[in-house]
Formats: C-alpha cells, structure tokens, sequence
C-alpha cells in the first residue's frame, strides 16, 4: 500500500524506517524533493540512510531541463555547491544544475 509523506521529520524517519522494515513485500521509499541545493541534499541524506529501499522519483536532468524555465535563480553559491555534489542517480543533474542556473520548488511546477 502506497504512503504519501511530506516533510521528513524525526517522527516521519522514524515510519519510515518501520516500514521498510516490513520483509512481506519488499518495501520502497519513492521520494520527490525539489530541485535545489537544500532538497537535493534531504535526498541523498535520505537515499543514504535508507538504501537499498530508496527509489528517486523523477528527480533527473531531463525532468529538471523541463521545468526549469520559470524557476528562481540559483545564488553563485547555490552553484559552487552543485558542483561539488554527487548525485548517484543521476550524475549530470547538478551539473545541469548549476549551467541553467534555475532552482524549481513545488510552487513553480506547473502544467
């Protein structure tokens, strides 16, 4: 049964944590976080912790390079720490980042 979380707290780490745990069936932690530096950095904290059952969920070049439009511009420091990230799912993503130059929070998606 899918769980829709927002905003890992203690308490949220915590659930999830204890449904992972869960062996009948395998269970997945499927995050979407923003694209920019506070939210890439939640995620990879969060694909640390709970690998192997962490799944990122469309957070890529390509869907960025879609979106990234209308987004607020990233600070010179945002991108010098782009840069320097890794992002194993994905290892063009903060490089593309910091090139476009554009963060996208939830409020700047649109369709």
């Amino acid at each position: 049964m899918p769980i829709l979380l927002c905003k890992p707290s203690v308490a949220i780490l915590r659930l999830i944590e204890l449904f992972l745990e869960q062996e009948e069936p395998a269970q997945r932690l499927c995050y979407s976080g923003d694209f920019d530096v506070a939210s890439l950095q939640v995620t990879l904290a969060l694909a640390n912790r709970f690998a192997p059952g962490f799944v990122p969920w469309w957070p890529g070049a390509d869907t960025y390079k879609c979106w990234s439009v209308h987004g607020p511009t990233l600070s010179q420091e945002e991108k010098e720490r782009l840069q320097r990230m890794e992002i194993p799912w994905d290892t063009s993503l903060p490089i593309t980042m910091a090139h476009v130059g554009r963060k996208i929070v939830s409020g700047n998606v649109c369709c």
